[in-house]
């Protein structure tokens, strides 16, 4: 029987394509029934047939089918649909796919819940003031090897990683877990007690230990970038723990960063992402924290326009690095020719020259975009801008 490869994956994790492609291909070929290979197709830009379309469709619709059959089927025959400019016959076959996921994590007793994101936002903002930024001053360890790249995904973040991490200098390390894992220990440790009577000699020894791990993930490297972009949660304990950590926060119009989370099939987490509603309310929450950061926050922070970097990418680059404390290189404008693993949904983006065809891409979608423009509508009545 035959045995479906993840070699393929790797692959494309790596940026070999071309080698990628032959074994999606082999793999279609083989398997013609299996809609995931056809998303892995379909993520590279590449175009598929009548036939193949025809296929996919058919196991979207085919209730016999598995539900994870079925919903790999919506996203891969959308992005298909997506990458041929046919726009509304894209968006019915994501939002199926969508729906069909959502039904499932349901099932699975999984649902977003947004009062409970926006009771965590403000708690986040009543607990990081100047005061206690003061009281925590003791934590930290003065490294400042840490970059820390936070956001919306699908911002941007994979893009920024890339250039910076072409620097000669610089280490990407991707999206790591361990500030969550810092918390976790640290919160058990000092179960009882307010934050800012945490045990601050525990707190530095896992600063400590952490500085060490990005020196041995660097690898002589004087910058390591962390890119996970929910360590915008975890900013106050950044700033308690690297004190001269670098955060370079990514921001992209709100109506891109949720259309292409919803066009995106997380492998897990993310349940805003399948309802455009959702997405919006999460977004609006992060950017009310973001700017609760710039406000508050003790550290060197750099906000990276999405817009900006695609209308001026080397002169945006070029301001990542001299925020990084860095001479100026060449490979960082030819991000796309850097070799290094990215295990993140913009694996073939980021190893392509800049395109302008992500810029105001909501704008091809707007007539599918109501659930998600009312929540714009609603932010810019609060004076926000969108």
């Amino acid at each position: 029987m035959y045995s479906r490869p993840i070699s393929h994956f790797l692959l494309r994790s790596f940026g070999r394509f071309d080698e990628a492609l032959m074994c999606f291909r082999r793999t279609v070929d083989l398997d013609p029934d299996w809609p995931e290979a056809y998303r892995s197709l379909a993520v590279t830009g590449q175009q598929a047939d009548q036939a193949q379309l025809r296929r996919l469709a058919a196991v979207l619709k085919d209730r016999e089918r598995s539900v994870s059959d079925r919903i790999s089927a919506g996203f891969a025959l959308g992005t298909l649909l997506d990458n041929a400019e046919r726009c509304d016959e894209a968006f019915p076959c994501f939002a199926e796919a969508n729906a069909l996921h959502r039904q499932q994590r349901a099932e699975a007793d999984e649902r977003f819940d947004i009062e409970a994101l926006r009771r965590q936002v403000d708690d986040l903002i009543e607990l990081a003031t100047p005061d206690f930024f003061s009281a925590v001053a003791s934590w930290g360890n003065p490294s400042q090897a840490p970059v820390f790249i936070v956001g919306m995904p699908r911002s941007g973040t994979s893009l920024v990683e890339q250039i910076a991490a072409s620097h000669s200098r610089v280490f990407g390390a991707g999206e790591l877990d361990a500030l969550r894992e810092i918390w976790d220990t640290l919160s058990a440790h000092n179960r009882g007690r307010p934050v800012e009577k945490w045990d601050a000699a525990f707190a530095r020894r896992l600063a400590e230990r952490h500085v060490g791990s990005l020196q041995t993930l660097g690898n002589g490297a004087v910058r390591v970038i962390d890119k996970m972009p929910d360590n915008i949660f975890f900013l106050w304990l950044i700033a308690a723990l690297f004190p001269s950590a670098r955060i370079i926060l990514c921001r992209r119009d709100l109506r891109d960063v949720c259309l292409s989370c919803y066009f995106q099939h997380f492998t897990e987490g993310h349940l805003y992402a399948y309802d455009l509603a959702d997405c919006g309310a999460r977004a609006l929450e992060i950017d009310r924290l973001a700017i609760h950061w710039l406000r508050v926050l003790p550290l060197d922070i750099l906000a990276i326009d999405y817009e900006k970097l695609i209308s001026d990418p080397e002169g945006e680059s070029r301001r990542l690095i001299a925020f990084l404390g860095l001479e100026w290189e060449p490979a960082c404008r030819d991000f796309h020719r850097t070799e290094r693993p990215v295990l993140t949904a913009s694996a073939w983006q980021v190893r392509q020259p800049l395109y302008t065809r992500s810029v105001g891409r909501w704008r091809c979608y707007e007539r599918h975009l109501r659930p998600l423009s009312e929540v714009v509508v609603a932010k810019r009545r609060k004076g926000l801008s969108a």
